[in-house]
């Protein structure tokens, strides 16, 4: 349902839920939206004196309440309020349930939700999670919505109140009331406060100390929005915002490059063995509190506790077998735990199922195996869009900003690069390439092959190129650098799930070599690009991108641009957090699918000693594509050695057996093992005794001669090299030990 609020101003309701959209030019890219933050902390229920979370809804039942709860009804209405699992796009704030009321275009409401009676503890407080739209407390029917205030004074329109009251008493005692809270705040200010989860409200409950109390959570009002409540609890203080941030170089599981979008059930993060990863406290600083981590061993399942207040490092090692629900890569994320005297203790977790360390983020059976690429964001969490503004002015309204049609290249001059003012003639603003940034870490990851999800039509002579290049510890980048690698995705390439006009697209890549991604001094981050789609083969071209900003303030999509500006001709490198989308600064990556491994590759072995007598040496080492994929590991060895390489039963350990196969040659040099991402090298050399030489072949040995010439007695030969001359009239060097 749509309601045109003034020309360009819209008012939808969807489930319930009424949303201002407003569509012009000026505004349309200020949506009022706050970044998302954190997930909430909350301690054990048990620990508080009461804690209600509503989950105990069956799912189904449109009357149920909580047991103790009452409901009252003081407008003869059919809704009151409700168990959800959410508005719209409004989760709940603990679970996956929480309890609503909403009111649209009806005659009012004054609806009651009371909890139990419970008895306060000194030092306890109220804390609740709520949702509401502040500019719906107040009427909308004298807004100038040029200036974005109201004309004359504002009018209340409804109220979300907290009440609170001691068994006995007659008169509720009001804790909080959202038209209160916001009778001061300006309308423009209103607007961008707008909420995207319940957030956290906390109320003075000390004047009940002592006294068994009821409390109230009530709606009323002839016009209003909805109204969610939330993990509702009485007791300490716990400990706020207690949070962390994931390692800097993670990556999260994505898809499998079909057009339907194919992913594990759960988001998963991708990290790497053989390095230190850091989990970083992103809590309140307090010198009272105390933090203790929690976390899987590196080398079993598990837990240990560590860290301290920074945050926790630790290095997994490689592990790998075929179990399909649990493959032994798979590590549990870490819990913090905040603990303070006179507080309850909060724990925080990162939201994702975990993480895979190391190899690649799949599960396999004997008969099947699921994998998937990673994106720098996790896809069921944060969701996957494409962006367009409404560019009224030469009616397009459906503009992709971020990539290409006929309008987008004058929308970034006009509109963002001149404000709307009229460039100079001969100026531009051409958006060229698409980029995220990649953070590696000091092992390598290893990319074979990518994909792009993207929303458009395209002719068949179009042709886009996905391109790594390692960045400076500057961070600059002007767009004439070498890459790395680059791919080419020609239109016969590409999979749609059209024909003839826009629909969803899959743009995939292949890399001739592995690409390598590794974090040094010299090359502290990566970028991958797209480009090709401002093109006049591209008729339409929307890349799909995270839809919510990383929480963490992380920008990983950046835009690449050529200019003329001023008589300036250059090119510009611009994140896309400066652009305000629907959910706030667009702190988001875009959807480019990275089919990567991190593998490993090592030995103990410091040095060969190989007999010749053709006695076999073998030599145990780690290797992940031993077993993932064996046509990607390479073995050099010296002159007259032969190898093989098998398994020894455990899925990452693998030996390299030697042989020494001519009699005639002195194997010495360097054995090299190689995969994608690494190398190393072992030296060998050839061990004999007089055993060896008098057995050497059937001919019989004639002499045995030093360096130098001259004929020594073997039994009487000290270490070193020495020539032995055959009766068929062959010689052939061994070194004596």
């Amino acid at each position: 349902m749509t309601r045109t609020l003034a020309p360009g101003v819209f008012e939808t309701v969807r489930g319930g839920m009424r949303r201002i959209d407003d569509r012009r030019p000026s505004r349309s890219m200020k949506a009022p939206m706050k970044v998302r933050r954190s997930a909430p902390s909350f301690a054990d229920p048990s620990e508080y004196t009461l804690f209600e979370g509503f989950e105990g809804w069956d799912g189904e039942n449109a009357e149920w309440i909580p047991e103790g709860w009452t409901l009252q009804n003081k407008v003869d209405r059919a809704d009151s309020w409700k168990a959800t699992h959410g508005y719209s796009d409004v989760p709940a704030a603990e679970g996956t349930t929480c309890m609503g009321a909403y009111l649209t275009y009806t005659d009012g409401c004054d609806e009651w939700l009371i909890s139990p009676a419970v008895e306060v503890a000194a030092g306890e407080e109220l804390d609740f999670y709520a949702y509401y739209s502040p500019i719906y407390f107040f009427s909308l029917d004298n807004v100038d919505w040029i200036e974005y205030d109201y004309v004359g004074d504002r009018v209340q329109a409804s109220d979300f109140e907290v009440l609170a009251r001691a068994e006995g008493d007659e008169d509720w005692t009001r804790l909080f009331s959202g038209a209160e809270k916001y009778r001061e705040t300006s309308f423009e200010d209103m607007m961008y406060s707008q909420m995207t989860a319940p957030e956290k409200h906390v109320a003075d409950i000390s004047a009940f100390a002592g006294k068994k109390t009821q409390f109230a959570f009530r709606f009323v009002g002839p016009e209003g929005n909805v109204v969610l409540i939330d993990a509702v609890s009485v007791g300490k203080p716990v400990l706020e915002d207690i949070s962390y941030m994931e390692p800097f170089e993670i990556l999260y599981s994505g898809t499998d490059g079909t057009i339907g979008m194919g992913c594990f059930g759960v988001d998963m993060g991708f990290l790497p063995v053989n390095t230190p990863i850091t989990w970083t406290n992103m809590s309140p600083w307090d010198p009272d509190a105390t933090y203790t981590w929690s976390y899987t061993d590196p080398e079993s399942f598990d837990t240990l506790t560590g860290g301290d207040a920074d945050g926790l490092t630790v290095t997994y090692m490689p592990a790998h077998d075929d179990r399909v629900n649990c493959p032994s890569n798979r590590k549990a994320n870490p819990v913090l735990t905040a603990s303070k005297e006179g507080a309850l203790d909060a724990s925080f977790t990162a939201a994702t199922a975990g993480f895979f360390a190391g190899g690649a983020p799949e599960y396999s059976s004997e008969n099947d195996r699921v994998r998937v690429g990673v994106y720098p964001f996790p896809i069921h969490r944060d969701l996957i869009t494409h962006v367009t503004v409404d560019y009224e002015e030469v009616g397009d309204y459906n503009c992709p900003i971020f990539g290409h049609n006929k309008n987008t290249d004058l929308w970034w001059l006009k509109e963002y690069t001149y404000q709307g003012d009229e460039p100079e003639e001969g100026e531009y603003s051409k958006l060229t390439g698409i980029i995220n940034f990649i953070y590696p870490a000091e092992e390598p990851l290893v990319v074979n092959s990518a994909h792009v999800m993207a929303y458009g039509q395209i002719s068949p002579e179009a042709e886009f190129t996905l391109a790594f290049y390692a960045l400076p510890d500057s961070y600059e980048f002007y767009g004439d650098e070498e890459p790395v690698a680059k791919a080419v995705c020609k239109a016969s390439d590409v999979i749609a799930e059209y024909s003839g006009r826009r629909g969803d697209m899959v743009l995939p890549f292949k890399f001739d070599t592995p690409v390598t991604i590794k974090a040094t001094e010299e090359t502290p981050a990566y970028i991958v690009m797209l480009t090709g789609f401002n093109s006049d083969a591209v008729e339409y071209f929307a890349p799909k991108q995270s839809c919510y900003p990383n929480p963490d303030y992380m920008c990983h999509g950046y835009l690449f641009k050529e200019n003329n500006i001023l008589d300036r001709v250059g090119t510009s490198l611009m994140p896309i957090c400066a652009i305000t989308g629907e959910e706030g600064d667009m702190y988001n990556a875009f959807a480019i699918c990275l089919e990567a491994e991190y593998p490993w590759l090592s030995t103990e072995c410091g040095a060969i000693e190989l007999p010749a007598d053709g006695t076999p040496v073998e030599i145990d080492f780690l290797s992940y594509y031993a077993y993932a994929d064996p046509d990607k590991l390479t073995v050099t060895v010296p002159e007259g050695v032969e190898y093989s390489v098998k398994p020894t039963g455990q899925q990452i350990m693998s030996k390299l057996v030697l042989t020494h196969s001519a009699a005639t040659v002195v194997a010495e040099g360097d054995v090299t093992i190689s995969s994608p991402g690494h190398s190393i090298s072992i030296p060998l050399t050839e061990v004999s005794g007089i055993a060896d030489i008098t057995a050497a072949g059937a001919a019989a040995v004639k002499g045995v001669y030093d360096l130098s010439g001259r004929r020594i007695d073997p039994a009487q030969a000290n270490a070193g090299v020495y020539v032995i001359r055959y009766s068929d009239g062959t010689a052939a060097k061994r070194i004596i030990r």
